[in-house]
């Protein structure tokens, strides 16, 4: 009996061990992440010393409340993947609207930044900011696709 219980002990402890590895290993993934975008967003918009003082706070700002949104969405997402089987229609429609407002609450932010960013940057730059981000995913995607042929390989 000793040596179960010791045994199981072992196997409890290598387990929650292995789970905190897995959770530093996405922390790690996520700081990389976003050293990379700042890094290539500073690149792509040129911003000077004072733009960049005012524009980072706001894009944190930003950033924080569009992840909030991106979890929530991720949630129901998730919700409808484990039960949307079992689920009863006015749960599917209730969920569903969920879902669009979230949209509609993520296009609040983007509408709302874009105002307070065009108070500490030029049009311009803005404009960039936008195009910007999207070059970022296409960045992003070229980056993903060369490690997955590297790693086929």
């Amino acid at each position: 009996m000793k040596h179960y219980i010791l045994t199981l002990t072992f196997f409890i402890l290598s387990l929650n061990f292995l789970m905190a590895q897995h959770r530093i290993k996405k922390q790690e993934d996520y700081q990389r992440f976003k050293s990379e975008k700042i890094a290539y967003l500073t690149d792509q918009l040129e911003l000077t010393p004072d733009e960049a003082q005012a524009f980072w706070p706001l894009f944190n700002e930003m950033e924080q409340k569009r992840m909030a949104v991106f979890e929530d969405r991720r949630t129901c997402f998730q919700n409808f993947q484990e039960h949307g089987s079992s689920m009863k229609d006015k749960e599917l429609a209730d969920l569903s609207r969920k879902i669009a407002e979230l949209h509609v609450r993520e296009g609040a932010i983007s509408k709302e930044y874009n105002e307070r960013f065009l108070k500490v940057l030029p049009a311009y730059k803005v404009l960039k900011l936008h195009i910007s981000e999207k070059g970022f995913r296409h960045h992003l995607m070229k980056k993903y696709r060369k490690g997955s042929k590297s790693d086929n390989n």
